[in-house]
């Protein structure tokens, strides 16, 4: 029959979450919680955890609240050049 069984391949192969939206793809829908794009914007690399004016990310030790703000003060504008 020519059928070869090489067991469980444990994901080989897989490289990330197929359902893992990327902050691009997020900032595309229609709802966004300022939040989880900060954290998509984080965890992809487009920004960092600290303070663009500044550069602080910590005060005493501590991890500062870091506020998602857009430029032209539209909360619906999400791309990317306006956060």
């Amino acid at each position: 029959m020519g059928i070869s069984y090489e067991g469980n391949q444990s994901g080989k192969g897989i490289r990330k979450d197929p359902k893992y939206k990327t902050a691009e793809e997020y900032a595309k829908g229609d709802s966004v919680k300022g939040h989880i794009m900060r954290d998509k914007l984080v965890r992809d690399g487009l920004r960092e955890y600290k303070c663009e004016i500044c550069g602080l990310s910590e005060w005493q030790g501590v991890r500062l609240t870091l506020e998602l703000h857009h430029k032209d003060r539209n909360h619906y504008n999400n791309d990317l050049d306006n956060l």
